[in-house]
């Protein structure tokens, strides 16, 4: 019983937030297909086409590529890189490089993991993006089943001289693990901007499909 009762409370947000939304608020889509290989005991690289979709899901917003790699250093702690080539139709490539530390913790009734991200965004072709240092907590209980769900809470705390919060998301999600090769990731976010006018709020449903290279 303690376990499906927080089943059941992350099955609720996931399916039934959405239907409370306001109808000024725009749904999106990211769309991706994870390719994983373990290049060693401790190491992992990816590569991960990502298509995004806008207006309701009615238009193509634009796509990315992201490069990466986690390795494990011990005491549940890890450390990776990503690098993201972003294209945006009718505007030059843009890019960004990320590096990550994460501790995940697992018992037997929860998984629970704390992620912090600097947001480097390369100033290119005649365009300045902003940086930011992003804080990911993911908790989920411990089901040891193929499917689990989880939630997170990202924020975003903008650098480049204005040290402030400027984005927060919350993320209801599942994950579903077909067999030893194939994952299913699905999670409904909300994201609000913060200490910005005028205040913007998204609907995103992101779906990824994942394949772990023998």
């Amino acid at each position: 019983m303690k376990i499906i009762i927080p089943v059941i409370y992350l099955f609720s947000i996931l399916f039934l937030f959405p239907i409370y939304t306001s109808a000024q608020i725009d749904n999106q889509s990211w769309t991706s297909l994870s390719i994983r290989k373990q290049v060693s005991s401790n190491t992992i690289i990816q590569i991960k086409p990502t298509e995004r979709r806008f207006n309701n899901l009615k238009d193509h917003q634009n796509s990315s590529i992201d490069l990466s790699f986690q390795t494990k250093i011990k005491n549940g702690w890890s450390f990776g890189g990503l690098a993201r080539t972003w294209f945006v139709p009718n505007e030059k490539i843009r890019q960004f490089l990320w590096a990550n530390i994460t501790h995940s913790f697992n018992s037997d009734r929860i998984k629970m993991s704390n992620k912090v991200r600097l947001h480097y965004a390369l100033d290119i072709n005649d365009r300045k993006d902003p940086d930011f240092l992003r804080w990911n907590f993911q908790i989920g209980p411990n089901l040891k089943k193929k499917v689990e769900p989880f939630i997170a809470i990202v924020s975003f705390f903008r650098m480049n001289g204005i040290n402030d919060f400027q984005r927060i998301r919350y993320e209801p999600g599942l994950k579903w693990k077909i067999n030893k090769n194939w994952i299913l990731s699905t999670v409904f976010r909300r994201e609000t901007t913060l200490n910005r006018k005028p205040k913007i709020k998204t609907n995103v449903y992101v779906v990824t499909l994942g394949y772990y290279i023998p």
